[in-house]
């Protein structure tokens, strides 16, 4: 017989972080459908509420679980925030009567766990970047999608207006205060399409100040962690298919990334920054790809002699030990997607929907 551990307790040293769910403390455990969907496992977790953060997921056993569900699809633009009254209020009262519950989606790693994010941001008062933090130290490859990280940030600015104390008073309060309906409309207290943006240059701009930096300071060329949370950024950035309004910032990309590939002419691609380097300009390429279509009189791939880099690297730019075998769940949304990835044999990405944003 085969011993199935799905879910993994941050206390112990065995944990993996492939496990299908994680104890983030405090009876509270995030993970994906897999987990929710294992009888054995919840009941050794002695798990009594199941919260369900997706459009698909069966409720197995409503005589044996408390369920909620609130709808949300994994894209940068669905609105995280208006769901977020009827989630936290689910997992306080949990709390308040120590009950354990998990919280899923279908992988784990973008709708639960910025719910679950949320709700440390306001049950511990937390910011998010603690927040985040907090809940990747227990399960390390959770990442909300870009716009899930905006509206996240605009909790975070929103929520120094709360008043602290009773639990009842602060679900109160986000029910008033959070945006509802289209947040890419022109009209929306919180518009999505800007904030995204707004990261994404932000990004460009950091990167583009790392490359200088190299020019002064050679042990980022000989590290691999400065360059790593960037192509993470841009390899989600594709994975999601988002595709931006104002193309200004393709330009930019452009730029970049040849940037970043020139940096093997200056030193030696044996070099682990240097590899991590272009690596990202492969993650940034593919991003370009995918928008420059839609650009006119704008840089594209070939009239800027932009070459895909999939250099061969013995590891992706993103650690993680998640498999691929789920690839085509739930609607093809990169949630669905394990991220390990060898740049030397990259896995196509084929979402049904190309996204706005």
């Amino acid at each position: 017989m085969v011993l199935d551990v799905s879910m993994c307790s941050s206390a112990e040293s065995s944990c993996k972080k492939d496990a299908e769910a994680h104890s983030i403390g405090d009876g509270v455990f995030l993970g994906s459908v897999k987990a929710a969907t294992n009888i054995k496992t919840l009941e050794s977790w002695k798990i009594t509420r199941i919260l369900v953060v997706d459009t698909t997921s069966s409720i197995l056993w409503p005589d044996k679980f408390s369920y909620k569900r609130v709808k949300l699809e994994d894209i940068p633009t669905a609105n995280l925030l208006a769901i977020l009254p009827e989630a936290l209020a689910f997992l306080g009262e949990a709390q308040l009567r120590r009950d354990p519950v998990l919280v899923h989606c279908t992988r784990g790693f973008s709708r639960s766990a910025s719910v679950a994010i949320a709700f440390q941001m306001l049950f511990k008062g937390l910011s998010y970047e603690d927040a985040l933090n907090l809940v990747k130290r227990r399960r390390p490859n959770v990442y909300p999608n870009i716009g899930f990280q905006q509206q996240l940030q605009q909790l975070d600015s929103m929520k120094t207006r709360c008043l602290t104390g009773h639990w009842g008073k602060t679900m109160n309060w986000l029910r008033s205060a959070v945006p509802q309906g289209d947040l890419t409309l022109p009209t929306s207290a919180f518009n999505v399409h800007e904030a995204i943006h707004r990261a994404i240059k932000s990004q460009l701009d950091q990167v583009e100040a790392l490359v200088q930096a190299t020019l002064t300071d050679c042990t980022l060329l000989q590290q691999r962690s400065p360059w790593k949370p960037h192509g993470l950024f841009f390899e989600y950035l594709h994975k999601y298919k988002t595709i931006i309004k104002d193309m200004t910032l393709l330009s930019t990309a452009v730029s970049i990334s040849r940037q970043l590939k020139n940096l093997r002419e200056v030193a030696s691609h044996d070099l682990l920054g240097v590899q991590a380097a272009v690596a990202l300009a492969g993650e940034v390429d593919s991003w370009i790809e995918i928008v420059a279509p839609l650009a006119e009189g704008t840089p594209t791939m070939e009239n800027s002699q932009i070459v895909t880099c999939k250099p061969k690297l013995n590891m992706s730019l993103v650690d993680s030990s998640y498999n691929d075998d789920d690839d085509e769940k739930d609607n093809n949304t990169p949630e669905s997607v394990g991220f390990e990835r060898d740049t030397s044999n990259e896995h196509a990405i084929k979402a049904k929907r190309q996204r706005v944003v």
